[in-house]
């Protein structure tokens, strides 16, 4: 029998969208409904200004029992650390590393060269996995960069786990489509 997982991203979208506008009070009624009816996975907006955001997480992690709250971290020590000290009290986290693979979006948006962007990329998969064992990559705007690039963004992600469950798929977004999602099955078996 094959798993079906409901993630569950409407903060995350909230957060970037025109017309959706949530409340701290909402936020946090749209997660004990969510909690309470099973959803597999909430997905909420990382931290951009520290003390509001942290407060935000911790606020929703206090309230999650039975989902998982996803939290998505910047490839820097002090994001993840920050990230993880906020959702910790949920009772499963996910730390999702994102990363901006395509060439336009790596120069402009995460200032990194090829090179630079897997090295961070597979030591914050690396950094997440000492902290939980649920972490995801997400390959933002995937579709747009070479293929080659892209399997070696994966294999030095998947490489780097060192134990950390990345579920045997890797995200990939397109940058202004982020409702579209194309997900490639990585073998996650260890050597």
């Amino acid at each position: 029998m094959k798993d079906i997982r409901v993630s569950d991203i409407t903060m995350k979208e909230a957060a970037t969208s025109k017309t959706l506008s949530l409340s701290f009070k909402e936020k946090l009624e749209i997660v004990k409904i969510l909690d309470r009816i099973g959803v597999g996975s909430i997905e909420v907006e990382g931290i951009e200004s520290s003390k509001v955001d942290s407060l935000r997480i911790k606020s929703i992690a206090s309230l999650v029992k039975n989902s998982t709250l996803a939290v998505p971290v910047k490839m820097d020590d002090d994001s993840i650390q920050a990230v993880w000290n906020a959702a910790k009290g949920a009772k499963h986290v996910r730390l999702q590393v994102e990363a901006a693979v395509s060439p336009s979006c790596m120069e402009y948006i995460q200032r990194k060269k090829a090179d630079t962007l897997i090295a961070d990329a597979a030591d914050a998969v690396a950094k997440c996995a000492q902290l939980t064992d649920d972490v995801e990559f997400v390959a933002i705007d995937a579709t747009r960069t070479d293929v080659a690039y892209l399997a070696k963004v994966i294999e030095a992600v998947v490489e780097a786990k060192t134990g950390a469950n990345i579920e045997g798929a890797i995200t990939i977004k397109k940058a202004e489509e982020s409702e579209n999602k194309e997900v490639v099955k990585i073998d996650g078996k260890e050597d």
